[in-house]
């Protein structure tokens, strides 16, 4: 287990680290991971999401952050933001030059560096609304899916934002219309 958290926490240097900024909130930190555990299988089981009041949420993921076990003070939050910390960044570069597993960093770059690109221009709601109806098994204990669905001003709002953002195609768009709740 020791190892698996060690790994998580590099995971989540690595995710701050490739774009080199910070990561806006908690929403934006778990969702992000989220979604890399869905493009990897693997790390399904390592973060363990449960449904959440919004959306997945990972324990693991959250006791990192406030607290990590292999590497001491490199996180910092400002107001709600997530950043890496000079520390941080030593210890970023430390898993980047790691001979043994440079292999697997260089792919989780790119995927984390593309899942940055998309979904860091998003907003909160956008963010959340993406996942819900993508991932409508997370919708059981949100406590802001009324808002983002049922809410046709809101909800307009939110597909015309995506859409202006490139994140969501003109099609996806119309099928996000007519999703109900």
């Amino acid at each position: 287990m020791n190892s698996e958290i060690k790994i998580a926490e590099d995971i989540v240097l690595l995710l701050l680290g490739v774009d080199n900024k910070p990561i806006r909130g908690n929403i934006h930190l778990q969702k992000e991971v989220f979604l890399l555990t869905k493009s990897n299988p693997k790390l399904q089981n390592l973060f363990n999401f449960k449904k959440h009041i919004f959306g997945p949420y990972s324990q693991l993921l959250a006791d990192i952050v406030e607290e990590p076990l292999y590497h001491d003070k490199v996180f910092m939050k400002v107001n709600s933001n997530l950043l890496l910390t000079p520390q941080g960044k030593f210890e970023l570069e430390k898993i980047k030059n790691d001979k043994d597993s440079k292999k697997i960093v260089d792919e989780l770059e790119k995927v984390l560096s593309l899942i940055r690109n998309i979904y860091d221009k998003l907003s909160g709601d956008e963010f959340l609304f993406l996942i819900y109806a993508t991932y409508p098994e997370y919708l059981e204990k949100s406590v802001v899916s009324d808002k983002l669905f049922k809410n046709k001003y809101m909800k307009n709002r939110i597909i015309s934002g995506l859409l202006s953002k490139g994140v969501i195609t003109e099609s996806r768009a119309s099928e996000l219309l007519r999703v109900e709740i």
